[in-house]
């Protein structure tokens, strides 16, 4: 009887991990876009991450992505793309720029069967102030859908993919300036004595 009980108990062990297992929603690759800090009225290089160190072998490396990229078209306008583990020539042409704050993607490349924890590539804007997402967006051109696949099989990753930002630094006051409104400072100290004495 014991070694009855001992089998359904086994019976039941496997079967609640095999449930588990089968229930594990958890990405295997996380896609992000790096959020920014910088001054008004500069250019800025917006990185594009890829974390794929758990779960992918060299079978499963990365090899296609689309996806689209929304942004305030007021706050960013868009210059380029910068080489990182990806060669930027590769995107087709008309990537870009598909509408005023939106941009498109859609690059495949067979060989490059990307693992790992990587920089995918580089945006670069002119950044006037102020802040704005930068958003993954499936609404976007002939986009229709935000995947980044294997390289056997071309089957989507299960990916999660994290939306940047960009926010504004303040510029320090100069050291130059600061004679200036320490003087400013005093006269108006003094003006203040004066008025208390006449008064």
């Amino acid at each position: 009887m014991k070694k009855l009980y001992a089998l359904f108990f086994a019976f039941g062990m496997l079967l609640a991990i095999n449930v588990q297992g089968q229930n594990n929603n958890d990405p295997d690759v996380t896609v992000k876009i790096a959020d920014k800090e910088a001054y008004a009225n500069t250019n800025v290089l917006i990185p594009v991450y890829m974390d794929a160190t758990d779960a992918l072998t060299d079978s499963e490396g990365v090899c296609s992505f689309e996806f689209g990229m929304s942004f305030n078209a007021g706050v960013l306008d868009f210059v380029g793309f910068h080489s990182a583990t990806i060669d930027v020539s590769e995107f087709p042409e008309g990537t870009i720029d598909s509408a005023p704050g939106y941009l498109v993607f859609n690059w495949e490349n067979n060989n490059a069967n990307i693992i790992g924890d990587v920089t995918l590539f580089y945006i670069e804007f002119e950044y006037s102030g102020g802040s704005s997402p930068i958003a993954f967006d499936a609404g976007v051109g002939d986009i229709d859908a935000i995947e980044i696949s294997r390289c056997d099989d071309a089957i989507p990753h299960n990916a999660e993919f994290i939306d940047g930002s960009i926010s504004e630094l303040i510029r320090p006051i100069p050291v130059s300036q600061w004679a200036l409104f320490i003087g400013f400072g005093l006269i108006g100290i003094f003006i203040v004595i004066r008025a208390i004495r006449i008064f």
